[in-house]
């Protein structure tokens, strides 16, 4: 078990609902590196999402994560 399940299921369900394959595959890395026990949210990661603001502009209507 790793420490990331919430943000692992939270990113999974993000990856079943988007429409952009660069994303979803960008969430998907993600997921594997949680799986993995790493934290994928680097400095430099931060950075780029933040300069991004909400990187590709989909956002999930009235999600709220169950955690």
């Amino acid at each position: 078990m790793t420490g990331y399940p919430a943000a692992i299921e939270d990113f999974e369900a993000y990856i079943k609902w988007a429409s952009d394959e660069d994303t979803k595959a960008q969430r998907q890395g993600w997921v594997t590196e949680l799986e993995a026990g790493k934290n994928t949210f680097t400095d430099e990661v931060l950075k780029k999402l933040q300069q991004n603001g909400q990187d590709d502009g989909e956002q999930i209507p009235n999600y709220q994560s169950p955690y």
